[in-house]
């Protein structure tokens, strides 16, 4: 993490919480009422305590996923990141239908309530297929209408790495955009449970979905660069994401 230091006092029943010399990864542990979340939020909301090279995402601990059958529009009116949703201390605004989000536009995201950011995870995740074909869209007409595919990286290439790495027992199969008024993101099982079937990710385990949306911003990260749109590579040394998880280990398997 790139908070080196902190000093809080007097926060709820929290006196006083300091320390120096910190490392990239730092857990905090203590019983129920000790001041954890307290800590976060207060971390969360004093800049002086954040490197100047890096970005804060704060993931709170009531961490809601809720079904949505998403259309065309509304993915590409949300014209935001996941990442980014997790930087604001709101939730995004929404400027046309989208499923049954509109209710918590504007909402605080705080630890003391529940935290819809993971409701957009899967318009995210959707948002990887319109860049894909932007991508070829271009190289199409810059090739003269016809697409060498060495010149056109695949954008899910991260996220079915990470599919394969976190959840083994699952295969990413891709964007279902048949109905464009329900576009589906979908996997498989594999192993002894396949059944050759698809299922869209809303299906999936609360678990299973907690490990994508923990790792999302960093996949989108990735395509970024593999879409030419950011750095290949941050600068030596810089710390570009500092997350504060609430509850890390909320549906998540011992092993994992």
């Amino acid at each position: 993490m790139a908070i080196r230091s902190f000093d809080v006092q007097n926060l709820r029943g929290l006196r006083r919480a300091a320390a120096d010399n910190l490392p990239n990864l730092v857990a905090i542990a203590g019983p129920n009422g000790s001041g954890k979340s307290s800590l976060l939020e207060q971390l969360k909301s004093q800049a002086q305590f954040l490197e100047a090279s890096t970005e804060l995402l704060y993931v709170g601990p009531h961490r809601t996923w809720r079904s949505s059958q998403l259309n065309e529009v509304a993915v590409v009116s949300l014209n935001t990141t996941y990442e980014n949703i997790l930087k604001q201390d709101t939730m995004p605004s929404i400027q046309y239908p989208f499923a049954n989000l509109h209710q918590f536009a504007g909402l605080s995201r705080k630890g003391t309530g529940g935290d819809d950011a993971q409701a957009f995870v899967k318009s995210s995740i959707l948002r990887i297929r319109n860049k894909q074909q932007t991508l070829l869209g271009r190289q199409f007409k810059e090739q003269g209408g016809k697409i060498d595919p060495d010149t056109v990286p695949d954008l899910f290439g991260p996220f079915a790495e990470l599919v394969s790495t976190l959840l083994p027992h699952l295969e990413w199969v891709g964007i279902n955009d048949a109905n464009l008024n329900d576009m589906r993101c979908e996997f498989r099982s594999t192993g002894i449970a396949a059944d050759g079937r698809t299922f869209d990710i809303d299906e999936m385990s609360s678990g299973e979905k907690a490990a994508i949306s923990l790792f999302l911003p960093f996949i989108e990260r990735q395509v970024a660069q593999l879409s030419g749109e950011s750095a290949q590579l941050p600068p030596t040394g810089v710390v570009p994401l500092t997350v504060l998880l609430d509850e890390p280990e909320l549906h998540l398997h011992p092993l994992l």
